[in-house]
């Protein structure tokens, strides 16, 4: 057995100590260096397939060029994908040997040709949504955005699929009634089978890489979303259930996908409702292509577990509320002011408030007391006004008693004006200046009609206690 090379290319490997194991290149040595026997009974020439076993190429020669097509496609996808059991791949293309295998033109290895992944592709989506009416596909605009059309450029791009262990194996096809089919003979088990032998690549996986020039979002029925992620899903079913290759039909070229860890990654955070699951993705992977829906999902979670605390606490202030209402009165208003501090957001803080507010009035009330004071007889009106005006209320009188009673004004008291026997005015003290001879109010505030008090004296005299105080209260407190 001997090859069939020039005689100058033998002579260029004796000169230089080489011999054909010493070649490199997968596809050189298969179709260069063709190993064959002369059969002297019938004059022919046979040629025979070897299995060679495993290519000899380095793998970071595939990550250089991987690396190269994510570096120019910002928007790009890769799938893994094992075949599970045998891939034959163009087993029909010219060849010596009868049967072929498509070998990569400058690398010497077997790989999977971008346009055989689309078409493979192609062919399966048609069937799977179109019934395999090639026509009808072309209405769709996502199946037109994919694949392109006579009108259209594909927005999809496909690369070459390569392996960084190419696992070849012989296998054997083996054809029983040759005189049968060359009709010579009618097909008997007395022929002997003719087998053939055929090279394929066994357990072998790929890198399958996707892209596109742009983001393309698509908004049809059958193609929803971002186009490379629709891409991917269509894939993953065609490689497990339509196969690629040759002999699909006796179990050949059928794929187990391998998720990426990213991609096991992303399916997590996508079902998980855990923020640190989300976060850790974010952490581990920030210049994944899901990176803006990673950190959308981060806030949509914040925001939900915003709302169940917020939730949480209402229910707490409901029921804190409830405690406050039954606290002693003497520890009361500090209650109500710890419960609007601690619980602004509450269903009930406004009721609190005006709980508070009414507390405070009622205290305030307690406290308080209650004087009414006349305005002076001579120079009425001028008086009068000036109090107003000024928000003070002055006095001359000499009366032991009066005098005392006005020492008795505190801040905080309240000042009725009265206008003989009707209280038209109230204001509450601030500054009982006993020098001056004059009380200050904060502001005089008017009635809307003037207040009668029947008193035992014709009208009410300089200053005088309000002993019933609940006759004045209820009008001050509205």
């Amino acid at each position: 057995m001997g090859y069939f090379i020039p005689k100058d290319t033998s002579e260029l490997l004796k000169r230089n100590n080489l011999e054909v194991k010493d070649i490199d290149n997968f596809s050189l040595k298969l179709n260069k260096f063709i190993k064959v026997d002369y059969n002297y009974n019938k004059n022919k020439y046979n040629f025979s397939i070897k299995n060679s076993g495993a290519t000899n190429i380095k793998p970071n020669k595939f990550e250089k060029y991987y690396n190269s097509i994510k570096s120019i496609y910002s928007n790009s996808l890769s799938i893994l994908a094992t075949n599970n059991w045998r891939l034959a791949l163009g087993i029909g293309s010219t060849s010596v040997y009868e049967t072929s295998i498509t070998l990569h033109h400058i690398y010497g290895v077997p790989y999977i040709p971008a346009q055989s992944i689309r078409g493979s592709l192609r062919s399966f989506i048609i069937v799977k949504y179109f019934g395999g009416d090639e026509d009808k596909a072309f209405e769709d605009d996502g199946f037109v955005k994919i694949f392109g059309s006579n009108d259209q450029q594909a927005k999809v791009i496909f690369f070459d699929a390569f392996t960084k262990e190419s696992k070849i194996q012989l296998d054997i096809m083996n054809n029983h009634y040759q005189e049968y089919y060359n009709n010579l003979e009618f097909p008997t088990d007395t022929q002997n089978p003719n087998p053939i032998n055929f090279l394929t690549l066994k357990g072998s996986k790929f890198e399958i890489v996707i892209a596109t020039k742009e983001s393309v979002v698509l908004e049809g029925k059958k193609f929803k979303g971002d186009i490379l992620d629709c891409v991917k899903d269509e894939i993953y079913q065609s490689l497990e259930v339509f196969g690629i290759g040759a002999k699909t039909s006796v179990g050949y070229g059928y794929f187990n996908i391998q998720k990426s860890e990213e991609e096991k990654a992303l399916e997590i955070m996508r079902d998980t409702e855990k923020i640190a699951t989300v976060e850790a993705f974010i952490e581990k992977y920030p210049k994944s292509r899901y990176i803006e829906e990673a950190k959308k999902k981060k806030e949509k979670i914040e925001e939900k577990i915003k709302e169940i605390k917020e939730q949480k606490k209402q229910k707490e202030a409901i029921k804190k509320w409830e405690a406050v209402l039954k606290v002693d009165k003497k520890y009361k208003k500090r209650a109500f002011e710890d419960y609007i501090k601690n619980y602004p957001n509450s269903p009930k803080i406004e009721e609190a408030k005006k709980e508070l507010e009414k507390f405070q009035k009622d205290l305030i009330l307690k406290r308080q007391k209650y004087w009414i004071v006349n305005t002076i007889e001579e120079e009425y009106d001028n008086k009068i006004k000036s109090f107003l005006e000024n928000n003070y209320w002055e006095y001359t009188s000499s009366s032991k008693k009066d005098i005392r009673r006005i020492k008795e004004i505190k801040k905080g008291d309240i000042l009725l004006l009265a206008d003989k026997s009707y209280i038209k005015y109230f204001g509450e003290c601030k500054i009982n200046s006993k020098n001056e001879k004059r009380v200050y109010v904060d502001s005089w505030k008017s009635f809307k009609e003037p207040l009668y008090f029947q008193i035992e004296s014709t009208y009410i005299k300089t200053i005088i206690p309000l002993k019933n105080r609940d006759l004045f209260i209820p009008f001050y407190t509205t």
